[in-house]
């Protein structure tokens, strides 16, 4: 006969607490209620082997494991993460990959990481995926999360150690600087929101080949974006080519220079990073960086593998980036 699955009235009576606290918990509404006691609560939720109702509707349509995949729901995105080029190719990697190992992805979209433990503990995760958070964000799941943790693109100090799976973001600005090299090119402006973690070692990648590079920082919102194209024109066409740090913004900055009279690859080339979907039908092409999110998919299932064959296995991966050349660089004489 199969056991009756455990209920919060059945994890409140074991505390001696209210279900209300029980439930609080659960759903992370917690501002009311103590560290202590959600600690406790937490810690029995996973020793009972609490699951909400529709866990057991899930497992029960379908026996595979849980991974959780928690995305930053940046302000950046607009309240759209998942429309985004690039985090959308990530997505559908990760989703294709766990089918085919006999996983379930359960994708929760989070501005802040604090509820992320006790959905993990509830949901009874095998594994926690996480992309586009920082380094105390990282700290807090390891202290409070009793589950594999896997970072995805994460930038943390030396000391801190973390299972972890990113691209080679130097050796990619070293790649776009080499063919902008090939091509002629002696002056570039690469285009960035920030001067930090990834962006940053992109466009050091593309110095160590061109050093009199130059690093335009825009705003993130469009309309602030194209005011600063404009206001700073005469800078960014002294230069003859521009290295993004996204295929968004190399779509973007394409967009605004045609809006300008600026032709590419013509009278201004561009190159991107990530090589999103359909840059093949953009006019032009785009030549970009690729990474490979596939590759990345099979590496991530690989870890949550030997971290279930060894809780202390530790591994800091780093993918290496190729090239896709299109129709967006001119070869100047």
């Amino acid at each position: 006969m199969d056991k009756r699955p455990v209920t919060i009235q059945d994890v409140a009576y074991e505390l001696g607490v209210s279900t209300a606290t029980v439930s609080n918990v659960i759903h992370g509404k917690t501002r009311k209620i103590g560290r202590e006691t959600v600690a406790l609560v937490e810690r029995k939720l996973e020793e009972m082997g609490y699951l909400p109702r529709q866990a057991h509707i899930l497992l029960g349509k379908n026996p595979s494991a849980l991974v959780g995949l928690v995305i930053n729901d940046h302000e950046k995105y607009g309240g759209h993460p998942l429309e985004d080029g690039y985090l959308s190719k990530v997505l559908n990697s990760l989703v294709r990959e766990a089918e085919r190992r006999g996983y379930l992805l359960i994708v929760k979209l989070a501005r802040s990481i604090d509820d992320v433990p006790v959905l993990a503990s509830v949901w009874n995760m095998e594994a926690v995926i996480v992309q586009g958070f920082c380094q105390v964000d990282y700290r807090k799941l390891k202290m409070n999360m009793h589950r594999p943790l896997i970072i995805l693109d994460g930038f943390f100090s030396e000391d801190d150690e973390y299972n972890n799976l990113e691209i080679d973001h130097f050796e990619g600005g070293v790649l776009a600087g080499e063919y902008l090299k090939e091509m002629g090119h002696e002056f570039v402006v690469c285009i960035s929101d920030n001067d930090i973690c990834m962006d940053r070692l992109r466009y050091q990648g593309l110095c160590e080949v061109l050093p009199e590079s130059v690093l335009m920082v825009v705003p993130s919102g469009r309309k602030e974006r194209w005011a600063f194209f404009r206001e700073n024109f005469t800078e960014l066409m002294n230069n003859t080519a521009a290295f993004c740090v996204s295929d968004f913004y190399a779509l973007d900055l394409i967009r605004f220079l045609n809006t300008m009279g600026v032709r590419v690859p013509e009278d201004f080339s561009v190159i991107g990073f990530d090589d999103i979907p359909g840059l093949d039908l953009a006019i032009p092409p785009l030549t970009t960086v690729r990474q490979d999110t596939d590759e990345r998919a099979v590496r991530t299932f690989d870890m949550i593998g030997a971290l279930k064959a060894d809780p202390g296995y530790l591994a800091d991966i780093r993918l290496t980036p190729v090239l896709a050349e299109r129709a967006s660089v001119k070869k100047l004489s």
